[in-house]
């Protein structure tokens, strides 16, 4: 019965993460058109939500077929319910990666970090802590994410007060706090550390083999999550 719920779970969360990157473009436009509606509640927009849609300038998200992304969690919740024998701590390891994943690809392709998945992710590991499903004590959780975020908020204001222009953006520091939950704050700056290398890496590597282009913009939400998976791994092996 255990691996009927599991199949079930898994078939949910690949046809979720499908859906969502799938109607993320339109969300963001229906948000852009509600927000100019409430700003400016005297100049009603002269265009549809759906003509917004269509000619908004967003690029659509280059997305694999839905049973991919179906097939491909199912594979990996097999594999997560065979390292650890747990349905419960399948379902988490499963939910935070997937998390990652589409914070990762929303930021890659459009440059944007929605707060919303980042306090969804540190509401996933202050229940899993809560369940004791990590080593981390809930005190440690809220300690680390709180200790992250204030450093980060006020590095965010103050590079935005000196330089007149933001360094990162807010959600940023919001993906950090959310991050920087599951650890202790004493790894915090190595996971900083490891996404600054691979970001710079990447921007290297990138400048090197287009050098008639030069990357204006690093999206940083894929190196912090892959710094803290890293990060982790770490931790697992001392």
């Amino acid at each position: 019965m255990s691996n009927l719920y599991l199949v079930f779970f898994a078939c949910l969360l690949g046809y979720l993460t499908y859906y969502y990157l799938s109607n993320f473009r339109t969300k963001l436009h229906k948000d852009i058109y509600y927000a100019f509606y409430q700003i400016f509640p005297q100049k009603q927009p002269h265009f549809t939500i759906e003509q917004a849609d269509q000619a908004g300038q967003l690029s659509p998200l280059s997305l694999a077929n839905q049973w991919i992304y179906i097939g491909v969690s199912i594979v990996l919740c097999s594999i997560i319910q065979t390292l650890t024998k747990d349905l419960t701590l399948t379902c988490f390891y499963m939910s935070y990666l997937v998390l990652l994943f589409i914070i990762g690809k929303l930021d890659w392709h459009y440059q944007l970090i929605e707060p919303a998945l980042c306090q969804l992710l540190l509401l996933i590991l202050s229940g899993a802590s809560y369940f004791r499903l990590i080593s981390n004590s809930l005190e440690d959780v809220v300690e680390s994410a709180v200790i992250s975020f204030v450093i980060f908020y006020l590095v965010y204001h103050i590079s935005k007060l000196c330089y007149k222009k933001e360094v990162f953006g807010q959600g940023d520091y919001w993906l950090i706090s959310a991050l920087s939950a599951g650890l202790s704050w004493r790894d915090i700056p190595l996971m900083i550390s490891l996404a600054c290398l691979l970001a710079l890496f990447y921007a290297l590597i990138y400048n090197r083999l287009l050098a008639h282009t030069k990357i204006s913009l690093v999206p940083f939400a894929p190196f912090l999550c892959t710094a803290n998976l890293v990060t982790l791994f770490i931790k697992m092996l001392i």
